[in-house]
């Protein structure tokens, strides 16, 4: 450590940290956005082949046409696992974020409580 931080220093982290919330904002609603278009894809494509699968007239039962629904549907599945958990990183960073900031103000205070 350098010493100890100036009120400057404290506000000048401050607003970095609250640019970098908006544009983690920005970046959560469009992985929002991703992870929705993802979700929306998987269900069609399964719920698709689920039709398919019966209307072969196949008899198999329940949980085999959903199985072979969801090997049918891998791809869209993996999308929607992969955006949903991006979508929950974006998440904690937002948190990790804020949380600096609430010590930022912390720290703020303490300073100005001593000038």
């Amino acid at each position: 450590m350098n010493g100890p931080l100036t009120q400057g220093q404290i506000e000048d982290a401050i607003l970095r940290l609250v640019e970098a919330l908006e544009d983690g904002t920005h970046d959560y609603r469009d992985i929002c956005q991703a992870t929705a278009d993802a979700e929306a894809d998987y269900k069609l494509a399964y719920h698709q082949e689920i039709v398919r699968l019966a209307d072969l007239g196949t008899r198999s039962n329940v949980e085999t046409r959903k199985a072979r629904a969801t090997l049918n549907a891998r791809d869209l599945y993996r999308a929607h696992l992969t955006t949903t958990g991006a979508k929950e990183a974006v998440k904690d960073a937002q948190a990790t974020k804020r949380a600096a900031l609430d010590a930022m103000r912390t720290l703020a205070a303490n300073v100005r409580a001593q000038t």
